[in-house]
């Protein structure tokens, strides 16, 4: 039966259910989160493997050669990287459609999507440099596009979307700039960015896969230390 816990490089893989859809994650893992998402918004059954990665197992490289997470099995179908697990899950199983029907917006959203990758870098360069102006004047100059965009509740609409559970997992660790850096986002400057962060945050799946700010800050302040506590919450910090 598999656990919460990571597995680590010297253990071996719990033998696959037929049938049963296997997640491999990390709990912390912002590109797991993505997935996770999903899964809970779409109400698919799955079990999650933990994986430790710093010390991987072996046997992740024979699911995704780079050994990153997420990785989706079913039986002999293996799907890794975040977009491709989101989207398959949308293809394949049953619940709210949440790729949009309509081309020119799909396209919006896939090119917002892919987009994001370049804001990303930026939630760390904040939290690590000393001279943090470039960093965050350069956040907001890539997040103006999201703001602008915005005409409802979420980016699908009165629901969410694709696009909303694929860039949710760094917004929701805003607070962890605002812990290390002092930053936030102005309501005044990103109005309607604001208010959708508080309306993701009422949404089952959010609530279902969230981390409070402390745990991510804490569970970041180990990455930076070099020696991340990947089964922080589960096991006291004394035993990892």
């Amino acid at each position: 039966m598999p656990r919460e816990t990571t597995y680590g490089p010297d253990e071996e893989c719990p033998p696959l259910k037929k049938d049963v859809l296997r997640l491999y994650s990390m709990r912390f893992c912002p590109y797991a989160q993505r997935t996770r998402l999903m899964l809970e918004h779409k109400n698919i059954k799955y079990e999650t493997i933990n994986v430790n990665l710093k010390k991987k197992p072996k046997w992740i490289y024979a699911l995704n050669a780079s050994g990153k997470v997420p990785i989706l099995q079913l039986n002999d179908d293996v799907i890794y990287e975040s977009f491709a697990t989101c989207e398959w899950l949308d293809d394949v199983f049953p619940g709210p459609r949440l790729t949009p029907e309509d081309q020119k917006t799909r396209i919006r959203d896939r090119m917002l999507m892919y987009g994001f990758s370049e804001i990303i870098p930026q939630f760390y360069a904040i939290g690590r440099e000393e001279d943090k102006t470039r960093a965050i004047k350069k956040f907001k100059r890539l997040l103006k596009p999201y703001e602008d965009v915005l005409t409802g509740d979420f980016f699908g609409g009165s629901a969410p979307n694709l696009l909303d559970f694929n860039i949710w997992p760094w917004i929701e660790r805003l607070g962890v700039l605002k812990a290390k850096a002092g930053f936030e986002l102005s309501p005044k400057e990103f109005p309607k960015f604001t208010q959708w962060i508080c309306d993701m945050h009422e949404l089952p799946a959010v609530k279902s896969t969230r981390f409070n700010d402390q745990d991510h800050t804490y569970f970041l302040s180990t990455v930076f230390q070099g020696e991340p506590e990947f089964d922080y919450g589960l096991v006291p910090t004394a035993q990892l």
